[in-house]
């Protein structure tokens, strides 16, 4: 073997090497030209001498040149006859050892690509069948389809390469998200069972970037077995896509604008106008959105809500669940032109109200007053878990259960909170984030005013909570007094005071995260004798818009969980228990999916047998009635096609293109016979050349001395 560059050279006529040493002929032959002459006798060779040094500036290079082109013909025709071939693979690797070979093809959702009529992943099946067919019986092989859990079609290699191919050619891709290292995994598994083979892994993908750049910053390889990388056809002429859709608020109540929004991306150099469409029941909308290259837009339509509605202008009218799709024209990528969405309308919105003092107290009132609530007294212990509810009412506050609130906060409750005298700024903070500029753990105390009332302050009269009060029919939001308050400090950027009092003392704090709903800190008396806030005309509009600006997603919202494909949907509710056995899951098209139960304190749930593999909704029934609606949609991280640099590629391995028959050359080698053929003829005609140019030289020199 010969070592070139990063590969090697096989003789296949290994015997005959020694021939080799023929390449020597022509330096022997010159040798011999060069033993002295015999001497002859003349009467002057002064002539002579004149005539050779002549010459000598001529023949000298011409004599050595023609050496050089005699050695290399002898050499390329010796190598001819060697028949050598070139690998471009590491020369380490032992030929004569069987091969044993993991062929991973994505599967996943960015291989449903389509040029000319076939998909990225149609060509990846029928390169992995042209892989199998170039394999020896010595050799073993097998499969495993990238997705979002790894598919491997035997447990170990096999010989038994037709059943292989008859499952590549049955393949279909799927609208999963790819998950590379589980994939890389088990390939290395499967191999290191293997003892004394050429372990390989051969990995046929489109290496999109999204999908595979985690695996090539950080890859987790042993060295003993070699990586080949088959690149299939990069697409050039881009991608849109509907990266996401929401419909907000996420509990509409009678008499609420439901929005519906979409977030369009254009994955290519070229800025685009596309037609989005959406529908939901009966109502068909159509609008075009302008997107610059590599960026997204939001599109949004308004429906109203109306539980009396009798016109065409809203689907909505009883409190259920609902289903829209927002959608595009279709393209060569068509997985994520579509996206489904559920949204589930109600009559009020649940509120557990802690009132250890007063059962009857006036914000108790308050809250009754308005009717899309739902106002229960509660104990605040776990019970307040079994259901979560939407907004979590504290009256009178001295910072006990501070574990409880915030796990019903990362639920998606959110919290409003009236502080009691003696709290402590630590206990506040566990709740609701450190919002406080002093480090300092001060217990409040109470404050009351001694000759004016306390005044409260608008510090916010931009926010959206006082929208309603712009045209002034509701009076000023500020308009009140206060006898009694407690001394609360300074608050930090983490939290927006909404009221204050004159001396700037917060009055109405609220801490928004983009993770938890909003909590809200009140230090405003809630009875008579030392306010009369709850008293005037705006305070249960205040208190309205507060509760509905702060309606979020929480545990009961499980209809807005978005699943992919490959995962599996589960269904659970207290309520199922003595009828889990009669409820079928339905998709869009009707087909019905197996489903099995397990119990977990107490609750049984529902799961699919296996994962879903198809985008759309999918609804829960018991007894034909809708109870429950999942949505599934394609994985946004596929829709963006740009793949990894071949450079960064081949750090890890050697890249090949699929279709262009490099992996033949690369594990049969590359047959060099043209190639020396060639370089020997050219090398016989330049001595042809270099022959003929200097007999006219020569010539010439004699003309010049006669």
């Amino acid at each position: 073997m010969l070592n070139l560059f990063s590969g090697f050279i096989l003789f296949q006529n290994s015997a005959y090497i020694p021939l080799l040493l023929l390449t020597a002929v022509p330096l022997l032959l010159h040798l011999f030209s060069k033993i002295k002459p015999p001497k002859l006798i003349f009467s002057s060779n002064e002539l002579l001498r004149k005539i050779l040094k002549q010459n000598e500036r001529i023949k000298k290079p011409h004599d050595i040149l023609l050496l050089i082109i005699r050695t290399l013909i002898f050499f390329f025709i010796i190598l001819i006859f060697l028949k050598p071939l070139y690998f471009n693979q590491s020369p380490g690797i032992n030929f004569f050892k069987p091969r044993s070979i993991v062929i991973i093809v994505d599967a996943s959702a960015s291989m449903a690509y389509n040029s000319n009529g076939q998909t990225t992943f149609a060509a990846a099946c029928a390169e992995a069948t042209h892989i199998l067919s170039g394999l020896s019986s010595k050799d073993k092989a097998n499969i495993i389809f990238l997705k979002s859990s790894p598919e491997s079609l035997f447990p170990t290699t096999a010989t038994n390469f037709a059943f292989l191919k008859e499952k590549l050619n049955n393949a279909a891709v799927s609208n999963e998200a790819g998950a590379v290292r589980p994939a890389i995994k088990k390939a290395i598994e499967i191999l290191q069972k293997e003892k004394d083979r050429r372990a390989e892994i051969l990995v046929i993908s489109d290496f999109q970037k999204t999908q595979w750049n985690n695996f090539f910053k950080n890859p987790d390889i042993p060295g003993n077995i070699s990586f080949t990388f088959i690149k299939t056809e990069t697409v050039t002429s881009g991608n849109y896509a509907i990266s996401s859709s929401d419909a907000r608020p996420y509990t509409p109540l009678p008499g609420d604008n439901i929005i519906f929004s979409c977030e369009i991306s254009n994955y290519s150099s070229r800025p685009k106008k596309i037609p989005v469409y959406f529908q939901t029941g009966a109502i068909y909308k159509r609008e075009k959105v302008s997107i610059s290259p590599w960026n997204s837009s939001e599109i949004s339509f308004s429906i109203p809500y109306s539980d009396n509605a009798k016109s065409n202008q809203s689907s909505f009218s009883k409190a259920d669940y609902y289903s829209y799709i927002f959608s595009l024209d279709e393209d060569s990528f068509p997985g994520d032109n579509i996206r489904y969405g559920v949204i589930k309308t109600g009559k009020n919105l649940k509120v557990s109200l802690i009132n250890t003092a007063n059962s009857n107290s006036q914000l108790k009132k308050a809250l009754n007053s308005l009717t899309f609530l739902d106002v229960q007294n509660c104990e605040l212990n776990e019970t307040l878990l079994n259901e979560i509810p939407d907004f979590l009412f504290i009256e009178k506050w001295h910072g006990e259960q501070t574990a409880l609130i915030k796990k019903l906060s990362k639920l998606g409750t959110a919290l409003f909170i009236f502080l009691a005298p003696g709290i402590k700024t630590s206990a506040i903070n566990q709740v609701a984030g450190k919002i406080f500029s002093t480090n300092n753990n001060i217990q409040l105390t109470q404050q009351n005013a001694e000759k004016k009332a306390f005044k409260l302050r608008l510090v916010s009269p931009d926010d959206k909570v006082f929208k309603l009060f712009a045209n002034g029919e509701y009076g000023d939001p500020a308009d009140a007094i206060v006898k009694k308050r407690l001394l609360i400090p300074q608050v930090n950027s983490n939290a927006t005071v909404l009221f204050d009092y004159s001396d700037k003392v917060p009055a109405l704090i609220r801490i928004s995260n983009s993770n938890n709903p909003p909590v809200y800190i009140w230090n405003i008396p809630m009875n008579r004798k030392n306010s009369n806030f709850v008293n005037k005309i705006q305070f249960i509009p205040i208190l309205g818009e507060l509760i509905l600006s702060a309606r979020t997603k929480n545990k009961n919202l499980t209809h807005l969980l978005n699943y992919t494909p490959g995962t599996y949907l589960t269904f659970s509710s207290e309520n199922i228990n003595n009828f889990s056995r009669k409820i079928i899951l339905k998709n869009q098209k009707q087909s019905t999916f197996k489903i099995k139960s397990y119990n977990e304190n107490g609750k049984n749930i529902l799961i699919t047998d296996k994962p879903v593999t198809d985008s759309g909704i999918y609804s829960w029934l018991l007894k034909n009635k809708v109870i429950m609606i999942n949505q599934v949609n394609f994985p946004a991280s596929e829709s963006d096609l740009r793949t990894i640099p071949t450079d960064k590629i081949n750090k890890l391995g050697t890249t090949v293109n699929a279709g262009s028959g490099a992996m033949d050359t690369l594990h049969s080698g590359y047959n060099l016979f043209p190639i020396l053929f060639i370089l020997a003829i050219l090398a016989i005609l330049t001595e042809g050349l270099v022959m003929v140019r200097s007999e006219y030289l020569s010539s010439k020199l004699n003309r010049n001395k006669e």
